[in-house]
């Protein structure tokens, strides 16, 4: 059952890696004159290491809880927020999400995230680098079956189709947040 909301000047982003949860923000952001913050940078920006590196020195649970401290301390106005993939991943995180941000789950094939991922020259603290494809779609149902739930409390939901990118996929949320 789908959360109800009050409708919020912010938004989340929020989805598996590699659906294109950044480009996506941005370019929300600048369609509807937000501000726009990438969960990821800002906790690089705050605690002044690479991701890869905080899970590398502190593992993943210190890093999770620099996510849920990120949610805490999130006090912005008229902002669009691109969240790392296992952000939305605690039924606390999601209430923060929830309760601060009109919240949108964001998806494509498993296929396209793949190849997406394959591409990415952005680091995955979670994904063996140079993976097979196969491996990287088998990573990815993995992922999808341990966070799906925690997804699908998001208020919105849009599955992005293959020719849906740039600004069709961005008319297509803003369709969403508007209606």
């Amino acid at each position: 059952m789908k959360p109800t909301y009050k409708r919020h000047n912010n938004f989340f982003i929020v989805g598996p890696s590699g659906v294109g949860k950044t480009k996506l923000a941005k370019g929300l952001a600048k369609r509807l004159n937000l501000t726009f913050i990438d969960s990821d940078n800002w906790i690089v920006q705050h605690y002044g290491m690479p991701i890869s590196e905080i899970f590398k020195r502190k593992g993943e649970p210190f890093f999770r809880t620099l996510e849920h401290q990120f949610l805490i301390d999130f006090s912005f106005e008229n902002t669009v927020v691109s969240t790392g993939g296992g952000m939305a991943c605690s039924a606390a995180n999601m209430g923060l999400i929830n309760q601060k941000s009109t919240s949108v789950f964001i998806m494509r094939n498993i296929g396209q995230i793949a190849q997406h991922l394959m591409a990415s020259k952005t680091p995955r603290p979670l994904m063996l680098p140079a993976q097979k494809s196969s491996e990287i779609v088998l990573y990815i149902e993995r992922q999808l079956n341990l966070r799906l739930r925690h997804y699908k409390q998001a208020h919105l939901f849009a599955y992005l189709k293959p020719y849906e990118y740039g600004k069709q996929a961005i008319e297509k949320i803003v369709h969403l947040i508007t209606k």
